[in-house]
């Protein structure tokens, strides 16, 4: 079913529907774009734990590691 929106869209088509909807609410029709909504879409963040690994002198765990500790218990868990 998701197949047929892996098309990513133009955001200048993000856009119109945003004018559509805008003019669509002086008639009462609920707004679900926000323009702000529009921005974060094509905005990129990155984040990194440099800081707080600096600050607190602290070392994450590495996500395989995790993974298999929390199936491990979820296994255990589950047998009881």
């Amino acid at each position: 079913f998701f197949r047929m929106f892996e098309k990513l869209l133009k955001k200048w088509m993000i856009f119109m529907g945003w004018i559509f909807q805008k003019i669509g609410s002086w008639f009462g029709v609920k707004r679900e774009i926000t323009f702000s909504s529009i921005k974060s879409l094509y905005h990129e963040n990155n984040f990194s734990s440099k800081k707080i690994k600096n600050a607190l002198d602290y070392d994450f765990e590495g996500i395989e590691s995790v993974i298999s500790s929390t199936a491990e218990i979820y296994r255990k868990e589950e047998k009881n």
